[in-house]
This record gives C-alpha cells, structure tokens and sequence, in this order.
C-alpha cells in the first residue's frame, strides 16, 4: 500500500470516528436538556406550616414582609382570631357541600398551596370593581366566587413558585395582581412581575399606594382560615 493511499484511509478512518464522538456527544447533551426538572415548593423545603405560633416566622421568613406589613397583620390576627368558631363551622359546612375546593383552596397536604387559592374563597368581586376581602361578620357561608373560577392559578403557581430561583415576595406580588387586576401582567411577565430586575415589590408599590396593607390583611385571614382547616382537632383537612 503506497503511503499518499495508506494517508487516504487513515484520514478517512480519523474522520468517521470523529463524526461518530460528535454525534454521540450531542445524543448526550440533547438527552440532557430533554431531562425534565422538578422543583419543590420552598414552602415545603422551609417546612412551613400553619399555626398560631408560626405566624410572626412565616410571615417575615416565608413571605417576605416588612415590618410595617408584620404589622398590620398582626391586628388583623387580632380581628381574625375572634372570629375562628365562626370560620371553624363555615370552613366545615363547606366541608359539606364542596370538599374538593374546600381541600385545594386550604387543606396544605397537595400540589395546590392555600396561599395561591384560597383567594377563591377569600375575595369577593362586586361588578367591575376590584377584588375584595370578604366580611367574617356578614358572611354566612362560603363558596369559591365564580369570578375566581377563570384566574390561571395553576399557571402562575407554577411559573412563581417551581423554578430554581423563587423570589421571597412571590405570593405577596400574585395577591397584590389579582388585588389589582394586574394578573395578565403576571402571565406576560410585564414589569413590574417579569424576570431579573423587571421584577419589583417596590415598583408595584409605587403605582398601587398603601396596597401593602390590605395584602398583609389577606395573608393573615387566609393564615387564620389554613390554621383551623389543618388543625386536627377540628377535623376539616382529616376528614375521612
């Protein structure tokens, strides 16, 4: 065999296993980026539970509040906390009637997370008007709003919430838009609830003044509505 012919071979030979190292390192890195990531609830990772005397951690560790927000929640656990056989017996007589939403919207044992959909109990919707608290005094039952029905809980649940980088303030700004209606912005990651620095508490603050404090007044009803749905004594969430 003359050497330009045994040249000829070799680099042919070189060439076909190259081709071959190549395509088989990119099978490996396509089977990478294929591999599907589950991430969990930080809530579950920090093991945060509901109870009266996890509040003032939950609220500032958990949920990121401020001071001022701490605050305000802590009167309106005052408010709340006088109301709780009553919030004991609308949460069982809707027990009753609807356990599927009463066990999603607040029972903390699945998927769903009460601090996303509870607000389907919580808040109510006059007309166009914005969301609202509902009123523990006047109200005598409780039901998921038909309103709430068509918000992309899940959705935004999971585009906040599972994912490698949560931010700290995620449930505070998923109340704040539906407070505001803004929950669209939310699903288009529009300023101020896009990524990196789109992302602002403080910007959504500064076009929604003194929204800080009725969202803080929300976590601490739904707080309050979480610790005696999960309490075993009242055996709403350990039901058979």
């Amino acid at each position: 065999m003359s050497m330009r012919l045994w040249l000829n071979v070799s680099a042919v030979l070189g060439m076909g296993l190259l081709v071959s190292y190549m395509s088989a390192k990119e099978m490996l890195v396509a089977k990478k980026s294929d591999e599907k990531i589950t991430y969990v609830d930080r809530f579950v990772k920090f093991d945060v539970s509901y109870a009266p005397r996890n509040r003032e951690d939950n609220l500032e560790s958990a949920f990121g509040m401020s001071p001022k927000m701490m605050r305000a929640a802590k009167k309106s656990f005052k408010r709340h906390d006088k109301q709780r056989n009553k919030i004991a017996r609308l949460l069982k007589d809707a027990m009753d009637e609807d356990p599927k939403s009463v066990e999603r919207c607040f029972c903390d044992k699945g998927a769903e997370r009460p601090r996303y959909w509870a607000l389907q109990f919580l808040l109510e919707k006059d007309g166009s008007n914005p969301p609202n608290l509902i009123s523990l005094k006047q109200v005598s039952s409780l039901q998921v709003q038909e309103w709430s029905e068509v918000l992309p809980i899940d959705f935004v649940y999971r585009t906040l919430e599972l994912r490698s980088d949560p931010q700290i303030d995620a449930t505070l700004m998923w109340i704040g838009a539906v407070l505001t209606e803004q929950v669209d912005d939310i699903r288009a990651r529009n300023v101020p609830f896009g990524d990196g620095a789109n992302w602002s508490w403080d910007e959504f603050l500064k076009t929604n003044k003194g929204m800080d404090i009725k969202i803080a007044d929300y976590i601490a009803l739904m707080h309050v509505f979480a610790e005696v749905a999960n309490d075993p004594s009242e055996a709403i969430c350990f039901s058979e």
